[in-house]
Order: C-alpha cells, then structure tokens, then sequence
C-alpha cells in the first residue's frame, strides 16, 4: 500500500493457483485493492 501497509490472504487445499472469480473476490474483500492497483504494484 503506499502507507507502507502489506495485505497478505491464504487459500488452502488448492493448486497454488487461484483462479479467475475467486482471485477477484479476494482483491475485492479480503486485500480491498483495486485488480490494477494490485498488478502496478507487484
């Protein structure tokens, strides 16, 4: 974040990948990013 604040989520039983709706939902609720603040910050 620019605050200088890290989000972290976990998903469990998986392949490691997180997939399409699910990877949106997680942006949305748990990290409360935007998809394109999240991929010009990586």
């Amino acid at each position: 974040m620019d605050n200088g604040e890290v989000k972290r989520t976990k998903v469990s039983r998986g392949t490691g990948e997180v997939k399409g709706h699910l990877w949106k939902e997680i942006l949305k609720k748990q990290l409360k990013v935007t998809e394109e603040y999240f991929n010009k910050t990586k």
